[in-house]
């Protein structure tokens, strides 16, 4: 199999019974290849200059099995939320307004008049004005 065209190979030999096994392809996301990619190149930018590829190889399974390790990803959290630029311990002004509108409108709908108003169109008022004088 060329490592130049893995897809070839999926579609060709493995597309058909997939579809009928889950029937259908169905739609995926492609965040996690593009994760994968920056994953990869972070590697290999990593062991680029190792002229051992096994010891290269060890290096890149030792550094996956360190990233998977919980008390590295709850470290890795308290770094990211350390560095951010923006620390908001109060809500922005876009979830200030939209509040304030939602209110609006509630406050407007509660005190609305919801008792239904008799239609006056002008062919009723000559209509009835036309009776009275009938009958007067």
């Amino acid at each position: 199999m060329s490592m130049k065209m893995p897809k070839i190979h999926a579609v060709e030999d493995h597309l058909l019974w997939q579809m009928s096994l889950y029937l259908g392809i169905g739609d995926f996301v492609e965040d996690f290849i593009e994760q994968a990619h920056q994953i990869g190149r972070t590697e290999d930018n990593r062991t680029r200059n190792m002229r051992d590829r096994r010891l290269a190889a060890y290096s890149n399974s030792k550094w996956e099995w360190i990233s998977l390790h919980s008390e590295v990803i709850g470290a890795m959290i308290i770094k990211k939320e350390k560095i951010k630029k923006r620390k908001r311990n109060e809500p922005s002004k876009k979830v200030i307004s939209r509040t304030e509108r939602m209110e609006t409108r509630r406050q407007v709908l509660q005190n609305m008049n919801w008792d239904p108003s008799p239609i006056t169109t002008p062919l009723r008022r000559n209509v009835h004005d036309a009776m009275e004088r009938r009958l007067a």
